[in-house]
């Protein structure tokens, strides 16, 4: 497998990272390629039906974690509502179960989800009672424009991110934001996990974005970064302490734990 150009960058300087990296779930074997000129990541080669990588109950949460979440989601999202001077609309695609979308929505926001299949739409408006559609921007009516539009650990399942970003980037209001979460690449603790590393989730992780590379990404679609953070309390513990706990484990130990336990989705 080889790979010529990076998708973010466009750069020639692609080179093998990782030359195996293993699907937790069904054992499949894929290679990470990395661009020497933005630093981002690309899994190598890109299933051509990527559904049974995802299993029945990805982003799904047991009871007690989905009672931390919600409870860190709300700051989160209370910061976020904190940028406008009076509630607006919202859209986020990728919405798991809508927690953030049911903050917005408790602070006044109209908002409007979206899921990757009707399966997992249905979950959410069930359990959120929110408007939830399946796909992405296409899916939405293309005069809708958004105040706030959330990418929370989406982008990098994406197999072409640049012409989502594309889409949305046009979905916004007047003012608008855009808020995305994603695995930082260079972080210590990719750097420790290599292979292992919780984040890296091949293949459903198509790009693994450094910053340089997501700010090159978004300033190519005529984005503008106003802020950057590195902390993200939902995922930092639970990723370190899975990261250490996969990479002690063998590869086959690796597989076989997971036809016994689900991945949560908050390290998705």
């Amino acid at each position: 497998m080889t790979t010529t150009a990076c998708a973010i960058c466009s750069g020639n300087g692609m080179h093998l990272r990782y030359p195996e990296a293993i699907d937790y779930l069904t054992g499949d074997r894929f290679e990470v390629w990395t661009c020497t000129v933005c630093g981002s990541g690309r899994t190598e080669p890109v299933p051509g039906n990527l559904h049974r990588h995802y299993p029945p109950r990805y982003r799904q949460y047991h009871l007690a974690i989905k009672w931390i979440l919600q409870l860190l989601y709300h700051h989160r999202v209370k910061r976020w509502a904190r940028l406008f001077s009076r509630p607006g609309t919202a859209f986020e695609m990728g919405c798991g179960d809508a927690m953030m979308l049911a903050s917005l929505s408790r602070l006044g926001w109209q908002v409007l989800g979206s899921e990757r299949t009707e399966e997992s739409a249905a979950a959410a408006r069930m359990k959120s009672g929110l408007p939830i559609v399946v796909g992405g921007p296409e899916a939405i009516d293309p005069t809708a424009r958004f105040d706030l539009i959330v990418l929370n650990q989406v982008l990098e399942h994406l197999d072409a991110p640049g012409a989502v970003i594309t889409q949305l980037a046009g979905m916004l209001a007047p003012g608008g934001k855009l808020v995305i979460d994603v695995p930082n690449f260079a972080s210590w603790q990719s750097l420790f996990g290599g292979t292992g590393w919780f984040h890296l989730d091949v293949p459903r992780h198509l790009h693994h974005f450094t910053r340089p590379s997501l700010t090159l990404l978004l300033r190519r679609h005529g984005l503008k970064v106003t802020a950057v953070s590195y902390v993200s309390p939902e995922h930092d513990v639970f990723g370190w302490v899975q990261s250490i706990l996969k990479s002690a484990r063998s590869p086959d130990q690796q597989v076989d734990s997971a036809a016994h336990a689900h991945r949560p989705a908050s390290a998705s």
